[in-house]
């Protein structure tokens, strides 16, 4: 089956992240399909002792009708050949899923231009055929995939199986530390049944397993190219466009694949940059020398949302951003000083200086995805209280010391100074530790004990990767280095329930787990500005902010 082309007009795109998962139904699985035609009804018996049952949700080709939109067709109707963007506040530094640093939301976008997934989910949470065909299993343990005959890498060579086995291979070789390495580490074994058809075995069955094949991070690689060239090895894929340049924390250039096995996309070369500077971003949009900004600063957003030769997008706000206390350290680990912490916040504060009017209040206490499945609504943000928390604060070990806040990125840092300033007024002398993207990243890896406090955002997911990946003891993201093994417990279960009542239980249990211990705590959510030249389209913006840019077109005249 052919892929459609992904060019629905930008802002169909937005009104999909206003709305993503706002209809989806709870995560009520359906039995296993050999076909993905359509998932089928769930069972009403149980077969685990108590409550409504049923299989777990094997993923399902949608109809993909949004795939085959097209832009406009009119006689004469062109689309530009070029497109210049800015990337947003975090600049790609490696191309490489295997590599510690090669993480942030732009490397994912990058990712989703030169590589395949097995599967892509949709934004109302079905799955369409990437590199496989079909899919089966009768267990939730052991899947089959079909994959495509028909497509070859960017160097020439044919997919086949044993690239899948090669980069699962690859993947669990390594001791952690890199973005995809807790979705590849649940595969016991990969095999090439013959050069079409793959099986993978988990280490336990997983009702969640279709979900982290589906991630970014997780396209597959090329054996030969890595072996010829460590560096640039890692960029060839089989996805709709070739890296031809990439300076690390500078610029990524693409060219369109012509070989790809999909649709074509309509663009035919695009070129990404980083700047830091708000205000030259601004000045680059006026001037042309940019067709799409991803981040501005607040204050210019009203430049282009009145001008007729420009469109702006409100969108994402998914996930979190929480304040986190590193729990390797006494003072953090302090029940009363959490307490202090908790009560001194004030969260809408925060949340306005961070972000102005991309700014999205809490509404809630969970450490959880805004519209997600099975969030806890029951958990209350604290009230913000000064005599509370400075009567917790003399409870606790707090005796003057300075307390370290790490983060990276504007808004983040703006975050910060107003944690600064909301704890100091009850005492707390908060010192921030401002830093770039690759800093950052060593500053908070796991294992490092030098971090009191971090700011940064919790990207979760609809299944117990992005929890496991936030809270499992060891975890690449486990930043505030929570170790609870109930927590650690329920997440490792989760995948293997499947009873419905069973699953939604163990979800609320995780996230008050996680809202009593207080060594996460959410702090603010804040959506994206974007801007872009008049005509453009074809982005898919999900709230959770992993853009696909392959469609992205620009209409000319």
């Amino acid at each position: 089956m052919k892929k459609g082309r992904r060019v629905v007009a930008i802002i169909l795109g937005l009104l999909l992240c206003l709305t993503l998962f706002a209809s989806c139904k709870k995560d009520e699985p359906a039995t296993p399909t050999t076909s993905g035609t359509s998932p089928a009804q769930p069972s009403t018996s149980s077969n685990t002792g108590g409550g409504t049952s049923a299989s777990p949700a094997a993923p399902t080709p949608s109809a993909a009708s949004e795939l085959e939109a097209a832009p406009p067709e009119e006689p004469g109707q062109t689309f530009r050949d070029h497109i210049n963007v800015i990337i947003d506040a975090t600049p790609i530094s490696v191309l490489n899923p295997f590599a510690a640093a090669g993480t942030g939301m732009s490397t994912n976008w990058a990712y989703g231009m030169i590589y395949n997934r097995l599967i892509e989910m949709r934004e109302d949470g079905t799955y369409v055929p990437a590199l496989a065909t079909s899919w089966s299993t009768d267990d939730y343990q052991t899947y089959i995939f079909n994959l495509r005959d028909d497509v070859t890498w960017h160097n020439g060579d044919h997919f086949t199986a044993n690239d899948v086995v090669w980069s699962w291979a690859t993947a669990v070789a390594d001791a952690g530390g890199f973005p995809s390495w807790d979705y590849w580490m649940r595969i016991e074994s990969a095999r090439a049944i013959d050069d079409y058809t793959l099986e993978l075995v988990t280490k336990t069955v997983n009702v969640d397993f279709y979900y982290g094949l589906s991630i970014m991070y997780c396209g597959i690689l090329n054996e030969r190219a890595v072996a010829a060239d460590n560096e640039k090895g890692w960029w060839v894929g089989t996805g709709a466009y070739i890296v031809t340049d990439f300076s690390s924390r500078d610029y990524v250039e693409f060219v369109r694949n012509d070989n790809y096995w999909g649709e074509l996309p309509l663009t035919r070369t695009q070129r990404w940059v980083y700047i830091p500077e708000m205000t030259t971003r601004t000045i680059m949009l006026q001037n042309g020398e940019a067709d799409i900004c991803f981040e501005l600063a607040e204050t210019d957003l009203d430049i282009f949302s009145n001008d007729p030769n420009f469109i702006f997008l409100r969108a994402g706000g998914l996930n979190c951003f929480s304040l986190q206390l590193n729990q390797d350290k006494p003072l953090m680990s302090d029940h009363f000083f959490k307490l202090a912490v908790v009560h001194a916040l004030d969260r809408d504060e925060i949340s306005l200086f961070a972000s102005g009017d991309l700014a999205i209040m809490m509404e809630a206490g969970a450490v959880w995805g805004l519209t997600w499945p099975h969030r806890n609504n029951d958990l209350p943000v604290q009230p913000t209280d000064l005599d509370l928390a400075r009567d917790y604060l003399a409870q606790s070990s707090y005796n003057g010391e300075e307390v370290v806040l790490t983060t990276a990125l504007p808004y983040n840092i703006r975050a910060a100074e107003a944690v600064q300033q909301q704890l100091g007024r009850i005492g707390i002398n908060v010192v921030i530790n401002q830093l770039d993207m690759a800093g950052f990243t060593s500053a908070t890896v796991w294992g490092e004990n030098h971090c009191d406090m971090v700011i940064w955002a919790n990207l979760l997911g609809a299944s117990n990767f992005g929890y496991l990946n936030n809270f499992r003891i060891g975890a690449v993201h486990n930043r505030a280095k929570v170790q609870i093994p109930e927590l650690e417990e329920i997440l490792l279960a989760l995948p293997t329930m499947t009873d419905v009542n069973d699953r939604d239980a163990a979800w609320k249990r995780a996230q008050q787990i996680v809202y009593d211990d207080m060594s996460c705590i959410p702090i603010y959510r804040r959506a994206s500005g974007i801007v872009a030249v008049a005509g453009t389209g074809g982005l898919e913006l999900p709230a959770h902010g992993l853009n696909d840019l392959r469609y992205m077109y620009i209409l000319e005249g």
